[in-house]
């Protein structure tokens, strides 16, 4: 963890679909992302958009979480130059089968991270 906050390293939010955040108000794996960027001295930056609504993954098998969530995400054009080379730490609230972190880093991926990592508050069933 220490190296790779020594290379500029930056916290993402898994963001929510528009609809879903306006109706809620607030996306809780950003909050969870500002506050440890923060805590750790680094920035939390927005670099992905959902570009689908997707159904709740909570009820779904692994097979049906990994199909739902496919091509939900997209790099913010305007953010690829601010993720080239870097090491990204990709912020969720729960995490269960992992199909949500994965699509998204390999967006990251695809857009020029260095490395992505995965954390999350909680492990769902």
């Amino acid at each position: 963890f220490h190296k790779a906050v020594n290379e500029k390293a930056l916290f993402v939010p898994i963001p929510l679909f528009s609809a879903k955040l306006r109706n809620r108000g607030y996306n809780q794996a950003e909050i969870l992302s500002t506050r440890l960027a923060k805590r750790l001295g680094l920035a939390s930056v927005n670099l992905l958009q959902r570009t689908r609504n997707t159904s709740s993954q909570f009820r779904l098998s692994r097979k049906e979480r990994q199909e739902n969530i496919a091509g939900a995400f997209s790099l913010m054009p305007q953010k690829r130059v601010q993720i080239a080379d870097r090491v990204l730490f990709l912020i969720d609230d729960v995490v269960t089968s992992g199909a949500t972190l994965v699509e998204a880093a390999n967006v990251l991926k695809r857009g020029g991270a260095k490395r992505v990592y995965g954390l999350a508050l909680a492990h769902g069933q």
